[in-house]
């Protein structure tokens, strides 16, 4: 419904600013009151992180990056000169379909960038550790000269998930 009543309001917003732009706009076209206006923008402006989730979710989940950046300092060692770091981060391995191939061209993917040391820096599931049971032996393939290192993130020892009794719940969370 959002939907439509959005490309109404842009028609009306289109309309208003051709209605003040022209000079026969004063006599034709239809008024819009400031606070249809502030008000039809506020609702843009709050479409704008919806819209964000949708595109997470239908492509940005399988729209991968790899970005070369050098870190310069004076302060590291001249053995980390060339070092090649893969930082991974908010798989939620939990969100993909267990027939998606989505993970396997991300091993993939890494592999072909010939990391020294590949990083996970937390959020692998989405509530609970199982969720990465299925995708261990794929990424089991991935290769690091020095290791494959990880650290927690909310998501991967948080209390967000219900749990069917307090002795369920994981140690950490118990009371």
């Amino acid at each position: 419904i959002i939907l439509f009543h959005g490309l109404d309001d842009i028609l009306h917003v289109f309309r208003w600013g051709w209605w003040k732009l022209t000079p026969a706009g004063e006599a034709s076209g239809e008024t819009m009151t400031r606070w249809r206006f502030i008000s039809q923008m506020g609702l843009y402006a709050s479409a704008i992180p919806f819209a964000g989730v949708l595109y997470g979710i239908t492509k940005g989940r399988r729209d991968f990056r790899v970005e070369h950046v050098p870190i310069p300092s004076e302060r590291l060692p001249k053995a980390f000169d060339g070092l090649r770091v893969v930082q991974i981060s908010d798989l939620h391995l939990g969100s993909f379909p267990l027939d998606s191939d989505i993970v396997q061209r991300g091993v993939e993917l890494i592999n072909l960038q010939e990391p020294d040391l590949i990083l996970f820096t937390g959020d692998l599931v989405n509530d609970y550790a199982d969720e990465a049971e299925p995708w261990l032996d794929l990424l089991s393939g991935l290769k690091a000269r020095l290791g494959k290192y990880s650290i927690l993130g909310n998501h991967d020892y948080s209390d967000y998930a219900r749990w069917e009794s307090a002795e369920a719940r994981p140690p950490i969370w118990r009371p």
